[in-house]
């Protein structure tokens, strides 16, 4: 069944979602083509969505973010993607904005003044880049966004309980020093999670505006979890992240 954050659900025009394992593989390079069609199809359709009336990317680690709008409607949903960014915008109703992870940071941005909505994506290289700021200047320039009027939401990733590296993270160190604690045997643990509130924070969001889903991906057992599939050297999967305007 999906998942939804419940300080997102007040918001009337605004629907948002996550799929968990009950749902199924949603990702075509980690599943056959006919299972994933089907996964989402049925996802949707619990979520009263039509596929035509979606947009998704390939997600390439960076901060590429696009405007999309009705002219993009129906890429990548039941077919692999064409575009290619880490972050969606768009102001335009009955559209919404869909991509698939496993333990990476999905950011669900909506500004409630102007009506206007966003998905980014967030792993380790996402959030060294910096795309949750990016995607606040991104609202501003298009749609005049007030940065304290951003409502986001912050999906199911891991956390830095489980974020374990034996190596420094390979980008800004200084600037992920504040993010990164000394475990165990030397072990590295990355607040990734934490990084990117500070982002949104030095962006001009509100913190209480800024709604957090309790579950670490690695442990919880609810989502797809590409650390713990590898750990534990079973195949992996990836679980869809979903923002639209009604």
């Amino acid at each position: 069944m999906p998942y939804q954050l419940e300080d997102l659900k007040q918001y009337s025009s605004l629907i948002h979602a996550f799929s968990t394992k009950e749902d199924g593989n949603m990702s075509f390079k980690w599943g056959e083509e006919k299972e994933v069609v089907a996964n989402r199809k049925k996802f949707l359709h619990e979520l009263k969505l039509e596929p035509t009336k979606g947009i998704t990317t390939e997600l390439v680690h960076g901060d590429t973010i696009l405007r999309v709008g009705k002219k993009q409607t129906g890429q990548g949903i039941l077919k692999p993607p064409t575009l290619k960014s880490d972050g969606l915008i768009t102001n335009e109703p009955g559209i919404f904005l869909f991509h698939v992870v496993a333990d990476c940071l999905s950011l669900l941005f909506y500004d409630p003044e102007n009506e206007a909505i966003g998905l980014a994506h967030a792993g380790w290289q996402g959030t060294d880049q910096q795309i949750a700021k990016k995607m606040v200047e991104k609202f501003i320039t298009e749609f005049k966004t007030k940065p304290e009027n951003l409502v986001i939401g912050l999906g199911p990733s891991i956390h830095r309980c489980c974020y374990v590296t034996t190596e420094p993270i390979k980008g800004s160190w200084q600037t992920w020093q504040p993010f990164l604690t000394k475990g165990k045997d030397n072990d590295i643990h990355s607040n990734v999670v934490g990084f990117n509130i500070y982002q949104l924070s030095e962006a001009g969001v509100e913190h209480e505006n800024i709604f957090i889903s309790e579950f670490c991906t690695a442990h919880s057992g609810k989502f797809f979890s590409h650390y713990q599939d590898v750990q534990d050297k079973k195949p992996e999967a990836r679980f869809a992240a979903l923002i639209g305007l009604k």
